[in-house]
């Protein structure tokens, strides 16, 4: 939690072979913006420190490395751009972008070669931003000097053709999604739906049920009537704690902003608002 991370990634330098040194000595990550939304907790304690040390030698380091090389290297960027890497390599001038919070940039401009590791020297504030051909960098800064560590090469972009069918786009979706719509009845590949959403004429409901352990959701989108509806019902990830069916309340809402946004990737972008009803029914 202090470190603010949640992917590996954000743990690793930009080639993704090794654990950043911030990282292995429990400081602020240096390579990713931290969110302002993320808690604010106290620098861990020395044997805090040893034993976050442990868990990634035990976990991804491979054995005996003391250069905290990872045990599976993390292959190729697969995104172009993010908003949360801070060091940017721009390969036509030579220059590195730094961001800054509220899309602010700053360039520093490479030195003449000397040395075997490229060094730069901070230029300060600029308008410009990244251009799209930009790589993520590792960099090491001392002052108003950055000495460039390591390069992370992105993987070739290979443009995927859009699902033809609403189960496709489902499909297509992040696998940490795919719980929340297990059983659908989607008869018009969701036409009906996406035209009453631009009319602002959609409605959907969804109602979670609970007992002992075992929680489920239901869902239902509709337009003007009840044609072409979409139905669906799912079960809800658990153990859930007995006496609270929040989880299965909100299951049902996430299901349907899931079916949504698979009519957006069919259909086209819906862009008007939906009435969404939500029940709970206490015992």
């Amino acid at each position: 939690m202090y470190l603010g991370v949640t992917l590996l990634s954000q743990c690793c330098n930009a080639a993704g072979t090794h654990i950043h040194p911030d990282i292995w000595q429990c400081k602020r990550n240096t390579n990713v913006l931290r969110s302002p939304l993320w808690p604010n907790f106290k620098a861990p304690t020395p044997t805090a420190v040893r034993a976050w040390q442990s868990i990634l030698t035990d976990v991804f380091i491979a054995p005996g490395n003391r250069y905290h090389q990872l045990a599976h290297l993390l292959g190729l960027w697969k995104t172009l751009d993010d908003a949360e890497w801070v060091w940017w390599l721009d390969p036509t001038s030579g220059d590195i972008f730094e961001r800054h919070p509220n899309l602010a940039w700053w360039k520093w401009r490479a030195l003449p070669t000397h040395h075997q590791q490229r060094r730069f020297s901070l230029d300060g504030p600029t308008l410009d931003s990244p251009p799209p051909t930009s790589v993520r960098v590792s960099v090491q800064v001392t002052g108003r000097t950055l000495r460039l560590l390591t390069e992370g090469l992105i993987a070739p972009q290979v443009e995927q053709p859009s699902p033809a069918t609403m189960y496709a786009a489902l499909e297509s979706l992040p696998r940490s999604c795919h719980w929340a719509v297990q059983h659908a009845e989607i008869t018009d590949e969701g036409r009906t739906i996406a035209a009453a959403i631009r009319a602002g004429a959609a409605v959907a409901v969804s109602d979670g049920s609970l007992r002992y352990t075992l929680g489920t959701s239901a869902f239902v989108i509709e337009g003007v009537d009840s044609a072409h509806r979409i139905v669906g019902y799912t079960q809800v990830p658990g153990p859930v704690k007995e006496g609270d069916s929040h989880r299965c309340e909100l299951a049902g809402l996430y299901a349907i902003v899931t079916l949504v946004n698979a009519s957006a990737i069919t259909i086209g972008s819906p862009k008007a608002p939906f009435l969404l009803l939500v029940t709970t029914l206490e015992p």
